[in-house]
């Protein structure tokens, strides 16, 4: 095999089409006097003002300073109340003599497998900068009852090791993972239920596999 050479598709996404930003968010992001580009689901993708800030005097909490930037900016990335208050902190890391805070959306409980984050650089009180794979749309769809293991020899087969559902077995669930003990891996392998936004309409459940460790 030459180096670099694969048949296995490491990186797929099938969704298709594209939301546009209303005028409504233009002339919000005009109001804030930044620089907006958009992301395919049609909230802004990057949000920075040259030589200024995009908002002062908010709360020295990092976490809550990005929730009330986002609260005051609602009419460019269109979360209501709720929905701010229900993103997931996934980090808080120090950058200088700032933070990043990195928060994730939920649908229905179900945590954003793909998408739906946003990331705010602040810094006593001051957003400095924003980046984002917000939807607008946060219902769930309805989907297919496709078990669990079926999802995990799904996943594996498109990463090259095929299995089949009757090869996987639930051993237990830990900080919303199961975990799994698959026949032809060494190694306890993880699969979550999601859920995927798209460009249009609401999100798709899904499962999250992490495929790993497989024997040779």
């Amino acid at each position: 095999q030459i180096q670099g050479e694969s048949t296995v598709a490491l990186d797929v996404d099938r969704r298709t089409g594209r939301d546009r930003p209303t005028a409504a968010q233009r002339k919000a992001a005009a109001a804030l006097g930044a620089e907006v580009r958009w992301n395919r689901l049609g909230t802004p993708q990057s949000v920075f003002a040259p030589g200024g800030f995009l908002a002062s005097g908010l709360s020295e909490d990092p976490v809550q300073a990005a929730r009330t930037f986002l609260r005051q900016q609602r009419p460019l990335f269109g979360l209501s109340d709720a929905e701010v208050a229900d993103l997931a902190v996934l980090g808080v890391n120090p950058i200088g003599a700032g933070d990043a805070i990195l928060l994730r959306q939920r649908f229905d409980g179900l945590p954003a497998g793909h998408d739906g984050l946003v990331a705010l650089a602040i810094r006593d009180g001051r957003v400095t900068y924003v980046s984002s794979s917000l939807t607008e749309t946060t219902s769930l769809a309805a989907g297919p009852a496709v078990a669990l293991e079926r999802g995990f020899a799904v996943a594996a087969g498109s990463a090259g090791r095929p299995v089949t559902a009757d090869d996987v077995e639930r051993l237990g669930r830990r900080d919303g993972w199961t975990r799994l003990e698959v026949e032809g891996f060494e190694d306890t392998q993880s699969i979550r239920r999601v859920a995927v936004p798209l460009p249009t309409g609401a999100a798709r459940p899904a499962y999250e596999a992490v495929v790993a460790d497989p024997e040779d």
